[in-house]
């Protein structure tokens, strides 16, 4: 390489750029015939001294393209490092969860633990699983239980043929008992699976 390449700076130390310049493999070919002709017959100057100063700027981008390889791994570096802790940060309260028993927290509803119970019609359908959802929490404000007259004053929205299926529902399942006293139906929990 000839003496007058430039000297390389430290490319870390200051903000890589993107060359303005490009060159290209015709480019490289007019740049060299320009060069020969412009030299004498009798110049001693070597013929590829004049790419002297490209492969300098070639050398200067490619150190420039390295630091940025070098951010971008250190960046890589440090998103991984977080992505573990933040990955354990999780697992921790998922752990936490399960060996963790919080009184206050939400409990399953006792209308939910009742209608694992019944048929399948009667945990997926709506308007079936609400109308049944409605009588559970009706029925479970009074031990002593409802009559059908009760019971609709307490659910007006629901329709009687609702009520009635819902009901027989929960005594098929043994969960209500359907009590004959002087003439009158009650419907009530049986107190010795469900004391409310």
């Amino acid at each position: 390489m000839s003496t007058n390449a430039r000297p390389r700076t430290p490319s870390l130390s200051r903000r890589p750029t993107t060359p303005l310049r490009r060159l290209s493999a015709s480019s490289l070919r007019t740049l060299s015939l320009s060069h020969s002709r412009s030299r004498g017959a009798t110049s001693t100057e070597p013929p590829l001294d004049h790419l002297g100063t490209i492969f300098a700027e070639l050398a200067d981008s490619l150190s420039d393209l390295a630091g940025n390889f070098e951010q971008l791994d250190r960046a890589h570096a440090t998103l991984d490092g977080f992505n573990e802790a933040f990955g354990a940060y999780l697992y921790s309260l998922r752990i936490n969860a399960y060996t963790v028993d919080f009184d206050e927290g939400p409990t399953e509803a006792f209308s939910d633990s009742i209608i694992k119970l019944l048929p399948i019609s009667f945990r997926e359908e709506q308007p079936q699983r609400s109308t049944t959802e409605k009588v559970i929490e009706i029925l479970r404000a009074s031990p002593a239980g409802f009559n059908m007259d009760d019971l609709k004053q307490r659910a007006p929205d629901v329709p009687q043929h609702r009520l009635n299926e819902s009901l027989t529902a929960l005594v098929r399942a043994k969960i209500v008992l359907k009590v004959l006293a002087r003439g009158v139906t009650t419907y009530r929990y049986d107190p010795k699976k469900y004391p409310v």
